[in-house]
């Protein structure tokens, strides 16, 4: 079986439940019966859950986010790569939370000083940009 890519599979059944909820979508063609078999299908494919290396256009977008956070800096080095060449960078392409929150790819650098010194990174799908991730700690109390 051919790997299914989730978010697709999230887009289409999202725009058949809108549709239905609308009223427009005509519930004689067998629709309700093909979302089941496209989750059944989704659910059956193994995750990927191992992570791959940064290709080359994330690590320039890591460079600019670099760049912008130490206020054009990164830019005037000469060798600008020398500022992730010994973090450890790893991506996931189809990363889905366990709730209704993300669905896409993920980036996360753990810098050379310490494990404690890291980013966690979503892309930005119109603009390809990363996203900084800030860790909020949240406790929920009855």
């Amino acid at each position: 079986m051919a790997k299914m890519n989730p978010y697709k599979v999230l887009r289409t059944i999202k725009k058949d439940a809108t549709m239905a909820l609308s009223g427009d979508w005509d519930r004689s063609d067998g629709g309700f019966e093909a979302q089941i078999e496209l989750i059944d299908e989704a659910l059956a494919t193994e995750k990927d859950t191992n992570p791959r290396p940064a290709h080359h256009d994330e690590l320039a977008a890591l460079l600019a986010w670099l760049d912008k956070q130490r206020g054009g800096e990164i830019s005037t080095l000469e060798n600008p790569e020398e500022e992730y060449a010994n973090a450890a960078i790893a991506v996931w392409d189809d990363y889905i939370t366990d709730g209704p929150c993300y669905c896409g790819k993920v980036m996360v650098v753990v810098w050379p000083g310490s494990p404690s010194f890291h980013n966690v990174f979503t892309f930005d799908a119109a603009t390809g940009e990363l996203v900084e991730e800030v860790y909020e700690f949240c406790t929920c109390r009855s």
